[in-house]
């Protein structure tokens, strides 16, 4: 808003703002005048990241499962939100915070050392008057610090500048998330099993949960069966008559961002 001509840009937080109505006859027969009034507020925003620790990106040529099959590409999937209720401009609309190159801003720290990872996005909210504003983009094998590649141990911090905080005036805020590698484990329900019953088998892999916001699946292939009868992987033979009649027919994990499969 401007001031009295228009022509200079001042903030109206603190103001309060009126209507009136004269109601030329009201209950009584009589004339009088109604208003209300309300002020002008403004809230303090925040940043969120989906995790506070995320796997390490890696390439298609980075690791091999038992069948001899390389894994895909590793890209990490991040949620980025901004909490700020000043941009819920629609009670009833989706709207957006604008792509600026210096509001949001995702940046890999390693010691002394920087990068700007994702910047000049814009943002959705996530529902009509939620004032939550998010954003979905990806670590990949490419991202690198100090011309490195993405490692254990980064520290990925995402930055907001709220133009106009509770108190009226610019503020930074921030959230941050690691980059690390889990050590996987292999489980079964059972320590002795009848020839001809089931098994189940759990992968506990952390560093395979790329995506907080989906059910992922993998090889079976990832395993290998070893015993005096033989060895062979749990996908053998999968591409005409499965020989361990698996069911699901892959890894599969037990719920949205759980690691485990």
């Amino acid at each position: 808003c401007g001031g009295a001509s228009n022509g200079t840009v001042t903030s109206t937080t603190g103001e309060d703002i009126f209507v009136n109505y004269w109601d030329y006859r009201d209950a009584g027969g009589n004339e009088i005048e109604v208003g209300d009034a309300a002020t002008v507020t403004a809230n303090s925003g925040s940043v969120t990241l989906d995790r506070s620790v995320y796997p390490v990106p890696f390439d298609a040529s980075t690791y091999k499962a038992h069948d001899n099959v390389m894994l895909s590409e590793g890209n990490i999937t991040l949620y980025v939100q901004v909490h700020d209720a000043d941009y819920d401009q629609s009670p009833t609309g989706i709207d957006t915070i604008a792509a600026s190159a210096d509001k949001v801003q995702i940046v890999g720290y390693r010691g002394s050392y920087s990068a700007t990872l994702e910047s000049g996005f814009a943002l959705t909210e996530t529902s009509p008057s939620s004032g939550v504003f998010e954003y979905e983009f990806m670590l990949e094998p490419t991202d690198t610090i100090n011309s490195t590649a993405l490692k254990q141990g980064d520290v990925i911090t995402a930055k907001y500048t709220d133009p106009t905080d509770a108190s009226g005036n610019a503020y930074l805020v921030t959230d941050s998330s690691t980059l690390d590698q889990r050590t996987a484990s292999l489980l079964s329900e059972k320590s002795v099993f009848v020839i001809g019953s089931d098994a189940i088998i759990t992968l506990v892999e952390p560093d395979l949960n790329f995506d907080s916001g989906s059910i992922e699946s993998y090889s079976l292939g990832l395993v290998e069966w070893d015993s005096d009868a033989g060895t062979k992987n749990l996908n053998d033979s999968c591409t005409s008559s499965c020989t361990f009649d698996p069911e699901p027919s892959s890894f599969r994990e037990t719920g949205s961002d759980t690691g485990i499969f």
